[in-house]
């Protein structure tokens, strides 16, 4: 009898393949969001730090020009801080955009395979069914015989 053979094995191979490929965006996608938070909580302390530093100096003499120039520093490290926001929101959405392709990529993997257990299953049944149906010919053969030796 003819082995089992899925007439979507290829496809199913692809999107095996396709779905171990978006595991990795997804995975490459988690590590840029976790350095872009990073960068965010690094730029957020420099500017506490900043801050601190500026009051502890409120009543100390300042020159004006080094209190610009920290003022301009502080400045700065709130537009950065608005640029790792965005940055951030970026990640957020490609990953979810990532997961989502991931998500259907494994049920599309999944489908198949049912596809595939439903189709062996059926083969099985068949299967059986036809070395039934050769018992019961050999039987039936046997049967005869031993009749017709007996009259």
């Amino acid at each position: 009898m003819a082995r089992f053979s899925f007439r979507f094995e290829r496809v199913l191979a692809v999107k095996s393949i396709r779905e171990d490929h978006l595991q990795s965006v997804v995975g490459r996608d988690e590590r840029m969001l976790a350095d872009a938070r990073k960068q965010l909580a690094s730029l957020r302390d420099r500017l506490l730090e900043e801050q601190a530093h500026m009051r502890s100096r409120i009543g100390d003499a300042i020159f004006v020009d080094k209190a610009l120039q920290r003022l301009g520093y502080i400045e700065n490290l709130h537009k950065e801080i608005l640029k790792s926001e965005a940055l951030v929101k970026e990640r957020e959405r490609a990953l979810a955009l990532s997961k989502d392709a991931l998500m259907a990529a494994v049920k599309e993997r999944k489908a198949l395979e049912r596809l595939r257990e439903r189709e062996y299953r059926a083969y099985l049944v068949e299967s059986d069914r036809r070395e039934q149906k050769e018992i019961d010919e050999m039987a039936q053969v046997v049967g005869a015989r031993s009749e017709g030796e007996g009259k």
